[in-house]
């Protein structure tokens, strides 16, 4: 729990950095910011995820303090659906739409260009261990 906690509180801090930069939540500004967020914290977790196959002792604790901890402080799913419905009943219509659109469309490509880049720098050891077996 306190690794998560550790990932928890700086995940927060950096998202609350990213703020100033692009805008504050719940305006038309901070909707960039929570876009942003949502789809680095995708390609840091898809990252991740993939660094954490293979069962080795640091795994487990890099997910817990850095994919659950980190990532779950950093991204922000109650952000996004408080501002599409404040934004959304206030603002322009076609904002929120792509708004929408943009999170639901550049989501999972973030988090498999996540997996691809948490694979590339290191050799497949599943098949590596196929191909020294059946060798043996």
């Amino acid at each position: 729990m306190a690794l998560v906690a550790a990932g928890t509180v700086v995940g927060a801090a950096a998202r609350a950095g990213v703020g100033p930069i692009f805008g504050q939540p719940h305006t038309v500004g901070g909707m960039s910011t929570i876009l942003a967020v949502n789809l680095a914290g995708a390609l840091i977790l898809g990252i991740i995820t993939e660094l954490c196959v293979g069962g080795r002792r640091w795994q487990p604790i890099t997910k817990l303090a850095a994919g659950t901890g980190f990532c779950g402080g950093f991204t922000t799913y109650s952000t996004f659906a408080v501002d599409v419905a404040l934004v959304g009943s206030h603002g322009p219509a076609e904002v929120v739409l792509l708004y929408l659109a943009a999170t639901l469309f550049f989501g999972p490509p973030a988090a498999l260009c996540g997996i691809a880049l948490g694979g590339w720098p290191r050799p497949r050891v599943l098949d590596r261990d196929k191909t020294e077996g059946s060798a043996g």
